[in-house]
């Protein structure tokens, strides 16, 4: 055997396995796409209840307002509205930070569309409050009771999804 026959040999037999091994690569990257981007359905159950009981917590904790909810923004003073400005704002914050860590769940493929409900709904839910707090800023009572009932009915909807998912924490609190 020459020794070029010999370099050359083992030049091709380390090209084949690289190409082998890149090959390798490429499928199992592909094959593991899917696998990688969700969860078992016990991992996303306890993932998204924990996400869930840690938004209850922190809204029970927040100092609600004064005045009671059935109070419309226009009978309130302005230190009342301030009051009650901070505690919208206090809730949007944790709303916001409980919306982008469900986001990140990767739910099992039969949950994929059940679950987009559930997001699409506490998105509502989020806007909702957003409008609430715009019309409770400018005292505008029909607008403020209109945001209100949207916000409950995305609560309920959301509620609702949740229990199909088996999302216990989800549903809610009371």
């Amino acid at each position: 055997m020459s020794s070029d026959g010999g370099k050359g040999s083992d030049v091709r037999r380390c090209m084949s396995f690289g190409i082998a091994c890149g090959f390798v690569l490429v499928i199992a990257a592909a094959c593991g796409s899917d696998g990688d981007s969700q969860q078992s359905s016990d991992s996303f159950v306890a993932d998204a209840n924990g996400i869930c009981a840690d938004f209850f917590s922190s809204v029970k904790a927040l100092a609600g307002p004064s005045f009671s909810n059935d109070e419309m923004p226009s009978s309130l003073d302005d230190d009342q509205i301030a009051e009650g400005i901070r505690f919208f704002e206090a809730y949007l914050e944790i709303e916001n930070g409980q919306l982008d860590r469900l986001r990140q769940l990767q739910p099992p493929s039969d949950a994929k569309e059940q679950f987009k409900t559930f997001i699409d709904a506490w998105t509502q839910r989020r806007d909702a409050a957003e409008d609430a707090l715009d019309a409770f800023e400018a005292r505008e009572d029909e607008v403020y009771e209109k945001a209100s009932s949207e916000l409950t009915a995305a609560a309920f909807k959301g509620a609702a999804v949740a229990q199909t998912l088996g999302l216990e924490t989800c549903q809610g609190e009371g």
